[in-house]
């Protein structure tokens, strides 16, 4: 034990030369963010200070870590990914599995800037108390705590660096999409659909509501939690527009439409594009999948001119009713409804409306809430018991 305590002390000494060489920086919002949450793991060295430890391979006797706290189990990931590993986790001090995403250390100043964006989202998420944990009223993953402290693997001591304790989900939403139904196929029925949708929305709304907007709204961030309850997750790519407004630029990405970035984008309304191709994905994924353009795959179908020769942004030009502006997309639609999926009118007038290239002319979130799509939605009971059958 005084072992531990010496190093805790030691600790504290070097974070203290951290922050006076923080002060001493020239001064800027991403430097002064840094600098807060440096004296705030100063100051909670102490009684933080957690070593986190994982588990010994089957066979090996479990090595004790004296004052450790978490217990990482098993890691999501197959490889370390860009910014660091997701893992299952074991709280020692309350005796509950929880959810670590641990970040590794970097010199790279675009990878720490990244670190510091998503940190400020986070620890306003927490002043404000929009993450509580187990709260089923919650569409926003429950935060149990947010570090930047030195972490210990096995025996080894590494930099300080930042990690998040999350609520325990079950799985994420493209691994529900992608079980098969009794029917045989993948895609859920609108009334399941509808329901994960309504907690999507409200979830994104209540966000916004703050200012604060996670603008990588996709199916591996979903997490679902009682079968059914959505909680989103990972905020890599959020904006708290109070403080780390910054502009992000990857149409690449499935969920990222590329007219979107031509000039200044509005977050709110890339969100509602983002909600569109996650309702789209859950409504069609069986002809998306079997044509390759689902999950991240999906950037295909905004890139591509594979609508008879025209691309997404063309297409759905072209076919704007000349009364209302609106577009109707029949190339896109005579593409997506093979293999068994067909959409019924109302479900594909709100998608026109929530993936129009035209920002300014997309439809917004709050009105997306008022869609009759989203009331006839089945009881909980009954949505568990679909989502059941196909796990």
């Amino acid at each position: 034990m005084n072992k531990w305590i010496s190093e805790v002390e030691k600790d504290v000494a070097v974070r203290e030369k951290e922050v006076e060489q923080l002060q001493m920086a020239p001064s800027c919002t991403l430097q002064q963010e840094m600098l807060d949450i440096t004296k705030a793991a100063t100051s909670q060295c102490a009684t933080l200070a957690p070593r986190v430890s994982p588990s010994t391979k089957p066979g090996e006797e479990e090595q004790e870590v004296t004052g450790g706290r978490y217990r990482l189990d098993r890691n999501l990931c197959d490889v370390e990914g860009a910014f660091g590993t997701a893992w299952y986790a074991f709280d020692l001090e309350t005796n509950e599995a929880v959810f670590i995403k641990l970040f590794k250390a970097t010199d790279d100043p675009m990878t720490q800037n990244k670190y510091r964006r998503e940190w400020s989202v986070i620890k306003k998420i927490e002043e404000l108390g929009l993450a509580k944990p187990n709260d089923p009223a919650s569409h926003v993953v429950g935060l149990k705590a947010a570090h930047f402290n030195r972490v210990w693997l096995g025996d080894k001591k590494h930099p300080p660096v930042a990690f998040q304790v999350l609520e325990l989900c079950e799985r994420d939403l493209q691994q529900a999409l992608f079980c098969h139904s009794p029917q045989g196929n993948m895609r859920f029925s609108v009334a399941l659909a509808s329901y994960l949708f309504n907690q999507i929305v409200k979830g994104v709304l209540h966000m916004n509501k703050w200012e604060i907007y996670h603008r990588d709204l996709k199916l591996e961030n979903i997490l679902l939690k009682d079968l059914v309850q959505v909680k989103i997750t990972d905020f890599g790519l959020g904006t708290d527009q109070e403080r780390t407004n910054s502009a992000i630029n990857n149409s690449s990405l499935a969920n990222m439409p590329p007219w979107d970035f031509r000039k200044a984008h509005d977050n709110a309304k890339l969100e509602v594009f983002q909600c569109g191709f996650l309702l789209l994905n859950m409504l069609a994924v069986d002809s998306l999948h079997t044509q390759a353009y689902a999950g991240q795959n999906g950037n295909r179908l905004w890139q591509r001119s594979i609508y008879e020769g025209l691309t997404f942004e063309t297409q759905c030009e072209q076919s704007r009713d000349p009364n209302s502006g609106a577009p109707t997309n029949e190339l896109f639609w005579k593409m997506v409804e093979q293999h068994g999926v067909e959409l019924n009118p109302m479900v594909k007038e709100l998608l026109n409306q929530m993936l129009d290239v035209q920002p300014e002319k997309r439809i917004r979130m709050d009105e997306v809430e008022q869609k009759q799509i989203l009331k006839l939605q089945t009881t909980k009971i009954e949505a568990q018991h679909e989502m059941k059958e196909r796990l």
